[in-house]
């Protein structure tokens, strides 16, 4: 629980300096009020969960090397292989999960500003 606060914390944090500073050098957002940072920070963080689930990172498995090395490891190692693919689904479950809560706290404060005016 705690490790899962210090990411939203984090997360929060990386993700304004990051609209702070595209907002800063290009105005391409064109940020007027800080409630719109806010709505960036959520768009910026659940993009990246997004991401994450569509297009889960590739793992540590490279089809490089010898033709033989490649038969006998899918001999020898096809179920290690399976294990390795559930873990690393699991670890990209997860960093999702944890991308969508770190975004909370930002919907939640644009919601608040929506409901109860500016």
């Amino acid at each position: 629980m705690k490790s899962s606060l210090i990411f939203t914390l984090i997360a929060n944090i990386v993700a304004v300096i990051a609209v702070a500073l595209i907002n800063t050098f290009s105005d391409f957002l064109g940020i007027r009020y800080w409630q719109d940072y806010a709505f960036y920070v959520v768009f910026l963080l659940w993009g990246i969960a997004t991401l994450l689930y569509m297009y889960p990172p590739l793992g540590h498995s490279s089809g490089q090397g010898e033709p033989i090395d490649q038969v006998s490891d899918m001999v020898d190692g096809s179920h290690s292989l399976m294990a390795e693919n559930d873990l690393r689904e699991a670890e990209n479950i997860q960093l999702f999960i944890q991308f969508l809560i770190a975004g909370v706290p930002s919907f939640a404060l644009c919601l608040v500003f929506h409901f109860l005016g500016k």
